[in-house]
């Protein structure tokens, strides 16, 4: 699957709130994965974390924003992530 932002016509930065989010308008990216979470440290177990993990074949930037690597929630998350993601067949 497959995934992009509409720019009017024209590829260049995103930008949201006046910041780059390191994503790029009439840009294809790959979805490589859908995760849902139950979030841990919710006491009410009922909080869901969904994230999606895309491939940029260019390669050239990376995500800024929330649960960009070095964001406070995948700080916060990191070891949920990390555990997902070792559970993984070698393929993926």
């Amino acid at each position: 699957m497959g995934t992009s932002i509409k720019g009017d016509g024209k590829e260049g930065p995103h930008i949201v709130d006046g910041r780059q989010t390191g994503l790029i308008l009439n840009h294809a990216y790959g979805i490589s994965d859908v995760v849902e979470f139950i979030d841990p440290l919710d006491t009410s177990k009922k909080r869901k974390i969904r994230l999606l993990r895309l491939r940029n074949p260019w390669g050239k930037s990376e995500f800024k924003g929330a649960w960009d690597s070095e964001s406070e929630e995948m700080q916060k998350y990191r070891g949920m992530i990390e555990k997902y993601i070792q559970s993984l067949s070698p393929d993926e």
